[in-house]
């Protein structure tokens, strides 16, 4: 009873809302996303170690996604001017591409999950 007349319950309520909202918009701010949905494969995808990894020369190759592999959006960069690269996670691949086409639903620098 004493915590409803002085308010803290709702004041440590408040505050953790507040930690969470602003964990959230400092992450989308970031570049992660929440990876809720799946995207699927349509096409051989290459993934590379790092964000700037495929731009000339290339390097640091992980491994490639085939046709019909689930994967998850993790993350998204800018690589050079206006070049978007994707972070996804395909199985026990985790690695960085420019191929947002190459999926189903197409992999969107603007989606929050």
């Amino acid at each position: 009873m004493a915590h409803q007349q002085t308010g803290r319950v709702y004041s440590w309520f408040a505050m953790a809302l507040g930690c969470i909202i602003v964990s959230v918009l400092y992450g989308y701010w970031a570049g992660y996303r929440i990876p809720i949905r799946t995207h699927v494969a349509t096409k051989p995808v290459t993934l590379y170690g790092d964000a700037v990894g495929m731009v000339e020369p290339i390097e640091s190759v992980i491994g490639s996604v085939l046709p019909g592999e689930r994967c998850r959006f993790i993350q998204v960069a800018v690589a050079v001017e206006m070049m978007f690269t994707y972070r996804v996670m395909c199985g026990d691949l985790n690695g960085w591409t420019d191929s947002g086409s190459a999926f189903a639903p197409r992999l969107d620098p603007y989606e929050p999950f």
